[in-house]
């Protein structure tokens, strides 16, 4: 698997996250704006290590794997940063964002438990020669690539028009758009 294929899943697995604050809707009261603005908030921690393609040289076997393995761990830590903003930004003042917390907490807590799990995976990874490594990627990312089977966590935030409404107007979900 190339690493350009490898950044890409990273990369869909990020959109999938973040699409939420890119909703669109008028109005929205100032503790809603507020609120979803912090949610949006927290998921920078995650947007900002998951963006951040890792720096691979096929001809460098033992280099691939070892910025690989700076790239998932720092992205499991960020989700786990991610989550722990969701929870400080408390209970919604809107109808339908705790329930879409709690889903984009449940995603995110199985998107960190997936990159944990490929950096477990990688560390038993022979690092001998190039092939043995591309031989043993699919196997390392595995775990990454059920990913695309989760839900999508972003329904919540499209559900009202006041969570929509916040969302336009959140600066932090526009930072995360335009991101």
């Amino acid at each position: 698997m190339s690493s350009r294929r490898l950044f890409t899943m990273f990369t869909v697995t990020l959109a999938l996250t973040t699409a939420g604050c890119a909703a669109g809707g008028d109005g929205g009261g100032a503790d809603a704006v507020e609120w979803t603005d912090d949610v949006c908030g927290a998921l920078a921690p995650f947007a900002t290590a998951a963006s951040a393609q890792p720096a691979v040289d096929p001809a460098d076997p033992a280099g691939m794997v070892r910025e690989l393995g700076i790239y998932l761990g720092s992205t499991a830590s960020a989700v786990q940063d991610s989550v722990r903003g969701l929870e400080a930004a408390g209970p919604a003042p809107v109808e339908g964002g705790d329930e879409y917390v709690d889903r984009l907490t449940e995603t995110l807590t199985k998107v960190g438990t997936s990159f944990s799990d490929a950096e477990v995976r990688l560390s038993g990874v022979d690092t001998s020669s190039a092939e043995s490594v591309a031989t043993a990627l699919p196997d390392v990312v595995a775990p990454l690539q059920e990913l695309g089977a989760l839900a999508d966590p972003t329904d919540g935030l499209r559900s009202t028009d006041e969570l929509r409404a916040a969302a336009d107007q959140a600066p932090r979900c526009q930072q995360l758009r335009t991101g």
